[in-house]
């Protein structure tokens, strides 16, 4: 067990903020990101389920044809062996006359062995029963015939219903919303009775206007016509009576042009110790022979890294405040940034290693320089790693443990890492030199309940009585995290944080036991099976929360994060060589890491840009700049509000 308080090393408690973090996660229930991995492969997979929709529907007509054939043939048999007993009917009358009539000729001592008109009749009935036979024979190889078709009829309905599954599952992936409610039209809730309405609730007190001390002002006088300040009888003019003040907040965002004059001055005397004129120093530019300063550079970042906008629309949108540039203008300089904001990166990932918590997960990416280069394919990974105050990206071409290991390899001993059930993280935390201690997340394996009754309403009971047993299970948690307190450790807690404990450790364990009993008593071919088999195989990690309240039972955190590279990747298609994929993992990192610490992304990258300028490249001493570790005073002059927070869902 993880004790925060008995390290005075270790990184402070969270544990509290991450419950918080919990409610309004189940506020949201949204799940957004989850199919984004296979969005790229969604289409091609669809297709070709389509298409052998189309196949199986084709095979399914022809079978239902070949059955109808057989059926009419069938009954065509049916009929003709009806007439054949008609038809002998009268035989067996003859053979009884004929025997009838051998007698009378037999009594009239005649030899009927040369009546020609009997032994045609016998041999005619032989013919009719040998016909008779192969009539029965036939029958029976028909209703042979009509089984098999009819068992091939239900294999063939069978495979189509899971492939109807499958096609409504990967549409849903792909096109569908992400929420990842009931499809029933008034089915429970999976918050485990949780009936809070959303928004403001009655009694709550408002939050009030913002306050907005460091507003600047404009003072304007707004004089009325001199006519209306005479008086219509005598014409006498009015007398001062004070004055309405009222205040209107506006903005007027425009480029400009900063002409720097500096005065020139010689030497006015024959001395020679002195120089010969005197200027003031030239200000500082970020890149030589460049027109643009440091705060255009500093709203580009911003644009791009913090409000996801591409390179040719934050072009445009340059455009449209008076600055003229072109995308190439701003991607041309993305080496340059990647080398100031390397330390930054740097920085990030040490800090990183010294977290208890983090979590992980990674996204679809492309880069078309890789198939340029002769690869099959343009397919990369944005691997994500995160903890309480930053963020890190990589992108790499592999989504094996090893593209893991490079983001998590400096991890502490026995850190957590909430992440989902993915191999590539089974075999990072068995690699590891020190230990990981692995975190699956609940959402994941919830998922995997969900999808099973996609195209099939016959399972939506059995899916909703697994969404009560999940919802029970989160709503245990969140009640047991509202009476943690962190600093007692888990054993040193008071007695409703235990009897709460007792339930969700109860509440856990049958939901185990159920999926282990049920799993045993379906059939291997059952799809449900797979979800039960899953869960019980993967107990260990999602049961890790039991023991450590302070690790969350989702990996929500890193899906938000990874949304605004995913949104991105449909805007921009991914990135168009390594360096700009390089950029993507660095840039957004750095902002992302100053609005989870509450500062005012904006602000920063224009006082980072400016030391860079000054001093020619980065600066030497970190500290003043990293959000965690600046003074007080630094960190009031970069204060965002709310929006930061907002912008990555931490509340310090």
């Amino acid at each position: 067990m993880l004790d925060f308080a008995a390290s005075p090393d270790s990184a402070p408690p969270f544990a509290a903020q991450i419950g918080d973090l919990q409610r309004r996660l189940e506020a949201e229930a949204a799940r957004r990101i989850e199919a984004e991995a296979r969005a790229e492969s969604a289409e091609a997979e669809a297709a070709a389920l389509l298409a052998r929709n189309r196949e199986l529907r084709t095979r399914l007509g022809s079978l239902q044809f070949a059955h109808s054939k057989l059926k009419q043939k069938h009954e065509a048999a049916a009929g003709e062996l009806r007439s054949l007993r008609r038809e002998l009917r009268d035989p067996i009358r003859l053979q009884k006359e004929v025997e009838r009539l051998r007698g009378l000729l037999a009594e009239a001592k005649v030899d009927s062995r040369r009546n020609s008109p009997l032994m045609r009749l016998r041999k005619e009935a032989a013919g009719l029963r040998e016909e008779l036979r192969h009539s029965e024979a036939e029958r029976a190889s028909l209703q042979d015939r009509l089984r098999v078709s009819e068992a091939g009829h239900m294999a063939t309905r069978d495979h189509l219903k899971r492939v109807l599954g499958q096609r409504a599952e990967l549409r849903r992936a792909a096109f569908g919303r992400r929420s990842e409610k009931s499809r029933r039209v008034g089915g429970t809730s999976d918050a485990g009775g949780d009936k809070r309405p959303r928004g403001q609730q009655p009694g709550a007190g408002g939050h009030g206007r913002t306050p907005r001390p460091d507003l600047g002002a404009r003072t304007e006088t707004l004089k009325p016509d001199p006519d209306r300040c005479l008086c219509k009888s005598c014409g006498k003019p009015y007398v001062a009576n004070g004055a309405h003040a009222s205040e209107i907040i506006e903005i007027a965002v425009k480029a400009h042009v900063r002409r720097i004059r500096r005065p020139r001055f010689r030497r006015g005397c024959d001395c020679s110790d002195s120089p010969a004129q005197a200027a003031a120093a030239p200000v500082p530019r970020l890149f030589p022979n460049t027109p643009f300063g440091t705060s255009v550079w500093a709203l580009y970042l911003n644009e791009a890294c913090g409000n996801l906008r591409p390179i040719r629309r934050a072009a445009a949108w340059l455009s449209d405040q008076g600055l003229a540039v072109s995308a190439g203008t701003l991607a041309g300089r993305h080496r340059d940034f990647l080398r100031l904001f390397r330390p930054i990166e740097q920085a990030i990932a040490e800090r990183l290693s010294q977290a208890a918590l983090c979590q992980g997960d990674e996204t679809g990416w492309r880069v078309q320089e890789f198939a340029a280069a002769g690869r099959r394919s343009a397919r990369a990974w944005l691997w994500m790693g995160g903890c309480a105050d930053c963020v890190r990206f990589l992108v790499d071409r592999s989504r094996s443990a090893e593209a893991a290991a490079r983001l998590f390899a400096g991890a502490r001993p026995g850190a957590f890492l909430v992440c989902d059930r993915y191999s590539a993280c089974r075999k990072l935390a068995r690699l590891h030199e020190r230990g990981i201690v692995l975190c699956f997340c609940w959402s994941h394996a919830r998922r995997d309940f969900l999808a099973c009754a996609s195209g099939d309403d016959d399972l939506l009971d059995w899916q909703e009585g697994w969404m009560r047993l999940f919802g029970a299970a989160f709503a245990g948690n969140r009640r047991r995290l509202q009476l943690w307190d962190p600093a007692r450790g888990l054993d040193g807690q008071d007695g409703a944080f235990k009897e709460a404990d007792a339930g969700l450790r109860l509440q856990v364990g049958r939901l185990f036991a159920a999926a282990e009993a049920e799993s045993g008593e379906l059939p291997e071919t059952d799809r449900r099976r797979k979800a039960l088999q899953s869960l019980a195989r993967h107990r260990d990690g999602l049961s890790v929360f039991l023991d450590h309240p302070q690790a969350p039972m989702d990996n929500n955190f890193s899906e938000r994060n990874l949304r605004g590279a995913a949104i991105l990747r449909k805007l921009a298609f991914g990135s168009d060589s390594a360096g700009g994929a390089e950029f993507t993992a660095v840039m957004p990192a750095a902002v992302r890491t100053m609005r989870m610490n509450g500062l005012d992304a904006g602000k920063w990258l224009e006082q980072w840009l400016e030391a860079c300028a000054a001093g020619r490249g980065p600066p030497s001493d970190l500290g003043p700049r990293l959000p965690w570790s600046m003074g007080r005073r630094r960190r009031e002059r970069f204060g965002a509000g709310s929006r930061g927070k907002a912008a990555c869902g931490i509340r310090r």
